[in-house]
């Protein structure tokens, strides 16, 4: 598997993709919409490899409630999903199914996905998840073993009474590139597979996850940042990649 973040974009883009007669993977790998928090940050924050720039909450970008509880899956064996449940949005090439937050220190990380197919407002689909090894409850690798729900499944929007499983995103400096910063994203507890660059605009000035710094780099080897400006909206996403298909 795969793991890695993607550009910041903004929220209006959003992560669809319309079913429309096309034939449905029995497994597929997800992509997670995540949306960040914001910071009260400002001044000259000095950094060295290995040090964090920042420390940001974030939240899934799509979110569902269910209102129908689900029994044990017994093949593969999956925990049941109780009624009123937060859903975690997850993109796949035929839509987005939705899945629990997952327990990343369970004995059995697989959870219960569902996928309204036919978009009537009741979830018909099925699947369930492959972490191996994953250490963030907002990924949910592959989704596999399509099957159809008989009866249907219901769900509905969250409110503003809905709890919204939330995380943490750590931003580690780790070294200059080709003239610019470069760092290590974690999710929750999961390491992103490759370095994430802060892309310079001008000299003195680059822009990572929606965030504008001025930089210099000091006599002592360690480099100043200071937040210049944010994106008022920012969210990025977080997938995994792989060649399995069921």
């Amino acid at each position: 598997m795969r793991i890695s973040l993607l550009s910041v974009a903004l929220l209006a883009a959003g992560m669809t993709a319309p079913v429309h007669a096309q034939q449905i993977r029995a497994a597929d790998t997800g992509a997670v919409g995540l949306v960040l928090e914001g910071i009260d940050a400002n001044g000259e924050v000095r950094v060295r490899k290995g040090d964090v720039l920042w420390v940001e909450g974030f939240r899934p970008n799509k979110v569902k409630v269910l209102v129908d509880s689900v029994e044990n899956r017994i093949r593969p064996n999956t925990p049941g999903v109780a009624a009123g449940t937060t859903l975690i949005g997850v993109t796949i090439e035929s839509g987005t199914a939705y899945c629990p937050a997952i327990d990343y220190d369970a004995t059995n990380r697989k959870v219960q996905c569902f996928q309204d197919l036919d978009d009537d407002g009741q979830f018909d689909g099925g699947y369930y998840t492959d972490q191996r090894g994953v250490d963030t409850q907002f990924l949910s690798g592959w989704l596999r073993g399509l099957s159809g729900l008989s009866p249907k499944i219901a769900y509905t929007d969250a409110s503003e009474d809905t709890v919204i499983p939330t995380g943490k995103l750590t931003v580690q400096y780790d070294r200059m590139s080709k003239g610019n910063p470069q760092f290590w994203l974690y999710v929750e507890k999961e390491k992103a597979d490759s370095r994430a660059t802060c892309e310079t605009t001008e000299p003195g000035t680059c822009t990572l996850l929606g965030r504008t710094f001025d930089y210099a780099e000091n006599d002592d080897g360690s480099l100043s940042f200071t937040s210049s400006s944010d994106a008022a909206e920012r969210y990025f996403t977080f997938y995994s990649v792989s060649s399995y298909r069921d």
